[in-house]
């Protein structure tokens, strides 16, 4: 009875090892994609990536503690910095200013980190091989484009749950999603341009949008196919 008393009323030890990932406002660019992973033996590992800059990951690393079961603390970041603070909640890490106080925002919800089953995200890193890049329209159902028209095109960015593109006349964005076997676009936004005749965006866009897509990748050609439709690609280096 004894050693059961101690076991039940001694000192709790809050364990947050796995991976957190969120998307951080950025001032210049659409986002930061964040990533804290934390480890049993209280050392850390972060990365972040600034979407839409062609610049390296900033990589960190270092030791972590756990302040009164509720803020976790990442030693190697100065004090006189941000991201370096964390409230613990519902199984999700809060970001904290550089004076350990919650960020009051429009944009307050971006700061929550939640955990990532690694398994799915070895799936993502998977798909991000696999698609991330430009891929160039080659042919709508099997029909070649014609030689005079403006070639769509579509730069895939599955860690940002991203697409952006040019649609024939003019640029595109917008949200898709995967499974193992098949990505979603979601509603697309556009550019507002005047398009000439003989432009292919209007049939382009109509097939492509708010659908379901299987894909198969082969060496440079990416095909998509659904019960209605059929899209080939070809890869831009």
């Amino acid at each position: 009875m004894f050693m059961i008393f101690l076991s039940c009323t001694g000192p709790r030890k809050t364990t947050l090892n796995g991976i957190y990932q969120g998307v951080l406002p950025c001032a210049d660019c659409p986002g930061i994609d964040y990533q804290l992973i934390l480890k049993n033996d209280h050392t850390y590992s972060e990365k972040m990536i600034y979407q839409n800059r062609h610049v390296p990951a900033i990589l960190d690393s270092g030791v972590y503690s756990i302040k009164n079961d509720t803020i976790l603390q990442l030693k190697n970041n100065p004090e006189s910095t941000g991201m370096r603070q964390f409230v613990i909640r519902d199984s999700q890490l809060t970001m904290l200013d550089m004076n350990g106080q919650l960020i009051h925002s429009g944009f307050a919800d971006r700061y929550i980190l939640k955990p990532v089953d690694p398994e799915k995200l070895k799936q993502k890193e998977e798909l991000s091989t696999q698609l991330d890049g430009r891929w160039k329209l080659k042919s709508i159902n099997n029909e070649p484009l014609a030689n005079d028209v403006q070639i769509p095109w579509i730069e895939l960015n599955v860690k940002q749950n991203r697409f952006f593109g040019f649609g024939g006349c003019n640029r595109i964005n917008g949200e898709i999603s995967f499974s193992s076997d098949s990505i979603h676009f979601g509603r697309i936004i556009s550019t507002k341009m005047a398009c000439l005749n003989n432009n292919i965006e209007d049939q382009f866009l109509r097939t492509f949008r708010n659908q379901n897509w299987a894909f198969n990748r082969s060496d440079s050609t990416l095909m998509l196919v659904n019960s209605e439709n059929r899209l080939e690609f070809t890869e831009e280096k």
